[in-house]
């Protein structure tokens, strides 16, 4: 596993090093960890990595959570695990979709619960399906699906690359494929998956990617619970 901690506290990053090597050695894993004080693209080459630790505040603001939000919305499902001192603090970082929160300073036993996780995290996005469209057997990775939408009789698998693969298998069965834990549906015609939930409004289901999803009142009030259940279980 890669990790990067991004922190301009230089006394913490050395601390948290030691701890990230001290559970690599415990569990008998590879861990490789590059550390930055900036969040400059150009210093900060973040798509090299499986995990980052990031730092909320930058030069007195929160820098760290802009940043966050801006890899989001370009699709990026790197895991984030939001650092800080503050505990008023930690309630923005849901807008980046982290994986975990470390209250600073961070405890071994905390760190390892967070690794832990992490590693779990990693394994489900190498998890894909297999579907049949046009006539051909396409893999798909399970942690790139943000939405399927049901149109006539044609599925589409919208991706967070923009990519919409097209079936005509059920939308029924392509649910049963899925983990229930992190996809349910919204409306009869829409499934999504919880970790691309931006917000709800009324009777619609706003994704990261900026789409608008219908949310059916029927389905509304499950939907809610299951992603409430879904927030819990990162936090």
């Amino acid at each position: 596993m890669h990790v990067a901690i991004c922190d301009d506290d230089l006394i913490f990053i050395k601390d948290l090093k030691e701890k990230i090597i001290a559970y690599s050695i415990r569990h008998n894993k590879e861990i490789f960890i590059s550390e930055f004080t900036t969040l400059d693209d150009a210093a900060f080459p973040h798509d090299n990595f499986d995990v980052i630790f990031l730092d909320i505040r930058f030069q007195g603001q929160n820098l760290g959570i802009e940043w966050a939000k801006q890899l989001r919305m370009a699709g990026d499902n790197t895991l984030i695990v939001i650092c800080s001192s503050l505990h008023n603090q930690i309630i923005h970082g849901y807008e980046a979709e982290p994986i975990r929160f470390l209250l600073k300073p961070v405890s071994a036993s905390d760190l390892s619960s967070v690794l832990d996780a992490c590693y779990l995290k990693l394994n489900f996005q190498g998890e894909k399906i297999i579907i049949k469209s046009n006539f051909n057997d396409v893999f798909i990775q399970i942690s790139k699906i943000f939405y399927i939408e049901s149109i006539s009789r044609q599925r589409n698998i919208v991706l967070s690359t923009g990519q919409a693969v097209p079936t005509y298998e059920p939308l029924q069965k392509l649910y049963a494929k899925l983990n229930s834990d992190r996809f349910q549906f919204t409306h009869k015609c829409y499934v999504v998956q919880l970790s691309k939930v931006d917000r709800i409004e009324q009777n619609f289901v706003f994704l990261t990617n900026g789409k608008q999803i219908p949310l059916a009142r029927n389905l509304s009030a499950g939907f809610k619970k299951s992603m409430i259940r879904f927030m819990e279980g990162r936090a």
